[in-house]
């Protein structure tokens, strides 16, 4: 299918028509007006397209919707809206896989994946309702995992029918998330009446038959807290404000009875690693699977990891140091492609360690000297904050580079964010202050609403 246009806007490269009016693109880069386009490999967005003559529209909700709940964890910042040759358009940062398609690939997800995805599902549902919306649409194919590092955030990627919260609407779509993650578990299971198939069948047909099944029977296999947490929601919430951190700890509850590890292994990371090394990735459709990828790492393995980590952090910050120190004169827009790489690597690479620190079997001695790396004060002093100050200094010819590094930025900071204990007023901080960077720089963008979700005043 031929795309409608090369580019949207004069920034973005349109590559892959994808259905439904999405689109894969990239950003391109101008070092100044007359500057040569240059496309950033690490920066792919998803480009919605709808004609303004589309019988049935819903872009421009959708985007109104988006644009609303900007700065939430998981939801996706607009880069740019508007109309272009008779379509209207909405850019964002790529997101991966949908839990639909990851479905179709894994077939079912363990017990395991499902109660990490059902804390973080609850989590969003809770900022989407704090800002007064209801989703309404709570199924598989509306939420993504984030792209690269970001790998294992829940993302909201459709948000059309979300509309102005109203009573009851809030228990509606805790409702759906319960059904949601039981069809997860299992996809299809000895429900009476139930005689579809999983691949053939729309979700819709599958969650009708879910409605009108019992609880009891409905998560026959699954801990009690899945039949708790379904009572819970079909009956009527007082005042329409749910217990969001009883539903949560239900499913703690569960995750810490089973004895899983937050090591932050999601089936889809296991079967990627079984396809990559020639094994049958696949497990049966019915029944109900714990945990896939169980596997105990020995301390020499953890020693040989960090090591490994720390090397390459090391070898950032010194590239990071040298293209500080390049001549004025030689600072062509290879250089500020250059240089927004290797901060970025660099700030990839303090989050690595970070994440191998919380890994519940890494040695207490391993610990210890990932703290002494200061990582938290490393993300912000040695990745971000140089980076936004070469880049600033080079405006206005580097102000496409600084948009640029702001997007993928602030999702890896959200990512840190969101495991850091207490949401860590550190990192509510640079959030902060790299949103005013976008609110200076970048006008067009979201970065207003995102500076006061984080507690900014504007």
């Amino acid at each position: 299918m031929a795309l409608p246009f090369v580019s949207i806007d004069g920034r973005y490269e349109l590559q892959l028509h994808l259905g439904d009016g999405i689109y894969a693109g990239r950003r391109q880069f101008r070092l100044g007006d007359d500057g040569p386009a240059v496309s950033g490999e690490d920066h792919g967005v998803m480009i919605k397209l709808e004609r303004c003559d589309a019988e049935k529209q819903s872009l421009e909700r959708e985007t109104e919707n988006i644009c609303s709940l900007a700065g939430g964890v998981g939801v996706p910042l607009v880069e740019r809206q508007g109309s272009q040759g008779g379509y209207r358009y909405m850019v964002h940062r790529r997101a991966g896989p949908t839990l639909e398609a990851l479905l179709g690939w894994c077939r079912a997800f363990s017990l395991k994946t499902v109660l990490l995805l059902a804390e973080q599902l609850l989590r969003l549902l809770r900022f989407i309702h704090s800002r007064s919306l209801t989703l309404r649409q709570v199924r598989p194919s509306a939420f993504a995992i984030g792209a690269a590092k970001a790998g294992n955030q829940i993302t909201l990627v459709e948000a059309a029918e979300a509309r102005a919260i109203r009573d009851g609407d809030a228990g509606a779509d805790l409702a759906a998330l319960g059904y949601m993650l039981i069809y997860m578990c299992r996809r299809v299971a000895p429900w009476r009446g139930l005689e579809v198939s999983p691949i053939e069948s729309q979700y819709d047909d599958i969650l009708q038959h879910m409605i009108a099944t019992p609880t009891e029977t409905l998560c026959e296999g699954l801990p009690r807290e899945f039949i708790e947490y379904m009572e819970y929601v079909r009956r009527p919430i007082e005042s329409d404000k749910p217990d969001y951190d009883h539903l949560c700890q239900l499913f703690r509850t569960a995750f810490t009875e089973k004895g899983f590890s937050r090591d932050g292994v999601y089936d889809w990371i296991v079967y990627k690693y079984r396809y990559n090394s020639g094994q049958d990735p696949a497990q049966p459709v019915t029944g109900i699977t714990d945990q896939l990828g169980g596997r105990h790492i020995s301390d020499e393995e953890f020693g040989k990891e960090f090591s490994t980590l720390v090397e390459e952090l090391g070898q950032a910050k010194g590239l990071c140091l040298s293209l500080s120190n390049t001549e004025e004169r030689d600072r062509k827009p290879d250089y500020w492609t250059e240089v927004t790489t290797a901060h970025s690597t660099l700030v990839q690479w303090c989050y690595d360690i970070m994440m191998f620190s919380r890994h519940p079997e890494t040695p207490d001695d391993l610990r210890r000297q990932s703290e002494d790396l200061r990582l938290h004060d490393e993300v912000w002093d040695a990745g971000i904050k140089p980076c936004l100050m070469l880049l600033r200094a080079g405006v206005p010819q580097t102000s496409d580079y600084i948009q640029g590094f702001l997007y993928p930025t602030f999702i890896l900071l959200t990512a840190i964010a969101e495991c850091a204990p207490q949401r860590d007023e550190k990192w509510e901080g640079y959030i902060r202050d790299l949103s005013a960077y976008g609110m200076k720089y970048d006008s067009c963008g979201p970065w207003t609403r995102v500076h006061k979700c984080w507690g900014g005043s504007v």
